[in-house]
């Protein structure tokens, strides 16, 4: 299999490479006023994490106008929903920093970080892939670069977002699919 990488920017300053093969489970930003300045990334089994460029100390946070944000990707409960892995990244690029990040999910759950999204925007999203590891750089004044290592969503995961689009599609009127996984069909009426 061939790995494919998704990626914005320009390599300037000090790089970074995850080098996981693992779903992305959380992720830690921190800004300023005008840039993205640090990444944390948090891994699904190996609850492993990777910080990039992080300002850990308090008085550096106030003296620099650091805020920090996360987003969790939760898991659902719904057997028909497929987990909610990433299906895409945007933001904005000033030529030089990453100004703004967006995270989204399959099921719609989203995180908008802004630092002073000035800049072209850009998106980062393969439909029936999610991201694995991520690479990029970095210099003091914030993230120049990311790339993200895309990883196809196996067979039951695709087939729970096809059941999806279709339950929103045609609300009550959806047509029993069967989940392999699963030993019976989903309740719905027929057509």
């Amino acid at each position: 299999m061939e790995l494919r990488f998704l990626s914005v920017g320009q390599s300037q300053g000090e790089d970074f490479d995850d080098g996981m093969i693992d779903k992305i489970s959380k992720v830690k930003i921190q800004y300023n006023k005008q840039n993205i300045v640090a990444i944390a990334l948090f891994y699904d089994k190996r609850q492993m994490y990777k910080f990039h460029n992080f300002c850990c100390n308090a008085v550096s946070k106030f003296y620099f106008y650091v805020q920090e944000e996360e987003f969790i990707i939760e898991k659902d409960d719904c057997k028909y929903i497929a987990y909610l892995d990433l299906q895409q990244v945007s933001g904005t690029f000033d030529g030089r920093y990453i100004t703004s990040l967006q995270f989204a999910t399959y099921n719609g759950q989203s995180a908008h970080f802004k630092a002073s999204c000035l800049g072209n925007q850009f998106y980062i999203e393969n439909f029936g892939d999610t991201f694995s590891s991520c690479s990029g750089s970095f210099d003091t004044n914030g993230l120049t670069s990311l790339s993200f290592k895309v990883i196809p969503l196996n067979s039951t995961d695709q087939e729970r977002i096809q059941n999806t689009i279709l339950y929103l599609s045609y609300g009550s009127h959806y047509p029993q699919q069967y989940i392999p996984q699963f030993s019976q069909f989903l309740n719905y009426p027929q057509n």
